[in-house]
């Protein structure tokens, strides 16, 4: 019994989902539905980035520094200049 119950709210979950993604599709056709705006790397960032290879600031304190996260800072790391 409990297979059948697990097996329908699965297929129900399936569902959903797939419903979800129908409309996230057809609300960016419309153009409503752009997503989150990226973070853009500020200008001065070349300073913390020597900082940070040349270890004399972590990851964490630039983070602090520009209210950001820290996978931000990471991914402003990789980014080329």
């Amino acid at each position: 019994m409990l297979t059948i119950f697990g097996a329908i709210a699965e297929f129900e979950r399936e569902l959903i989902l797939q419903r979800q993604r129908e409309g996230i599709q057809l609300a960016k056709a419309a153009g409503k539905y752009k997503g989150r705006n990226a973070k853009k790397r500020p200008k001065d960032f070349d300073y913390y980035k020597q900082a940070y290879y040349e270890r004399t600031m972590t990851v964490t304190k630039i983070a602090k520094h520009y209210k950001v996260s820290r996978p931000t800072v990471y991914k402003w790391l990789k980014e080329k200049t």
